[in-house]
């Protein structure tokens, strides 16, 4: 965001960037009608990944909050980030490349998505 614009999630934060560019709706105008702009854990969790090929998910100012505060700052699990780009990427058929990489509290959400994936290939 540029700063002349407003975090959505927190009236008092304004982006950083100084040369007026505005990246997330540049990036929206890149791409077609399909693809979405979410800020929230309510915005993810109701994307419909059958008409979604596009999908920038920018949830908090900073890093995500731990497990037990994740509910109260409406933001998605790393398990709930993971399970929607992994809908949306494999509807390609030439297949995907994921990386994922999440804090070290998040370890047991790690493994979660390791047994998810291992389920998948299966």
């Amino acid at each position: 965001m540029n700063s002349a614009t407003a975090d959505p999630e927190d009236a008092t934060l304004f982006g950083r960037r100084r040369d007026g560019k505005d990246l997330i709706t540049e990036w929206a105008g890149q791409n077609k009608s399909n693809a979405h702009y979410i800020h929230t854990r309510q915005q993810l969790l109701e994307v419909d990944v059958e008409k979604t090929d596009f999908l920038l998910g920018l949830f908090s100012a900073g890093d995500l909050e731990y497990l037990d505060k994740m509910a109260e700052a409406n933001d998605p699990t790393l398990a709930e980030m993971v399970d929607v780009a992994i809908k949306i990427l494999s509807k390609n058929p030439k297949g995907f490349y994921l990386f994922v990489e999440g804090k070290p509290a998040q370890t047991q959400e790690i493994r979660m998505v390791i047994n998810f994936l291992e389920l998948l290939r299966s």
